[in-house]
């Protein structure tokens, strides 16, 4: 037996509508407002799919849900072989139907929906979160259709990347953690001169200032490529 086309809650576009405008609404009434950072990948390698170089151009502001109540969650501080490593996570919800709207004004071309990889800046914690997984299943089909995207975020781990979003408090992050002499000062008698606003992380930026003073008094060879000029 096929099912009552006139009272199947599956088609029904009106309440499909409703449920995503008062989704939408309670998430304004209960959540909070995040900038969303676009991911920019520079010097695409086909071959390995992965960049070289990467970059954050711009942000523009919506508003989430905070699922994770009970505050950070995933594998938070461990030992690694790589040292101490932090896994601090957060689940955020996000209208669909909300994205579309703000998705289409602030990005060109238009994100279709949130990606594995771009930035949210979390300033309750002045925290920069990557999204490391987007569900939008989380609410399964309600009265024939979806809701909600849920991203699972971690907090960010600056490799040397690029911050122009035009948002002080985005950009300025980044200039904190980058340890790039270009940026903080110079490098004074073999020994880098940083401002007071420097944050010594334990990852490296490239940096050319840094190569070229090394060639000075490191003395590569064949026979012993790490011995040094004294």
């Amino acid at each position: 037996m096929a099912t009552n086309r006139y009272i199947n809650q599956f088609s029904a576009k009106n309440e499909q509508s409703l449920a995503a405008s008062l989704i939408e609404e309670a998430i304004q009434f209960y959540g909070h407002d995040f900038y969303y950072v676009p991911r920019t990948n520079l010097n695409y390698d086909s071959t390995y799919k992965e960049s070289t170089n990467v970059s954050y151009d711009t942000a523009f502001p919506i508003e989430m849900y905070i699922k994770s109540i009970d505050g950070y969650g995933g594998q938070n501080q461990f030992l690694s072989n790589f040292g101490v490593e932090v896994r601090n996570q957060v689940m955020l919800a996000v209208s669909i139907q909300r994205w579309e709207t703000v998705a289409a004004d602030a990005t060109t071309p238009v994100l279709e929906r949130p990606k594995e990889g771009d930035i949210i800046y979390f300033d309750l914690d002045n925290k920069l979160l990557e999204i490391k997984k987007v569900d939008r299943y989380s609410m399964f089909y309600q009265l024939g259709t979806l809701y909600t995207y849920d991203l699972t975020c971690e907090v960010f781990e600056f490799s040397g990347e690029e911050f122009n979003t035009g948002v002080p408090e985005i950009d300025v992050i980044s200039q904190q953690l980058s340890i790039d002499t270009e940026q903080h000062g110079s490098i004074e008698n073999g020994v880098p001169n940083f401002d007071d606003n420097y944050d010594f992380v334990s990852k490296f930026a490239d940096n050319k200032t840094l190569e070229e003073e090394s060639e000075e008094w490191i003395d590569f060879k064949e026979d012993n490529p790490f011995s040094a000029k004294f």
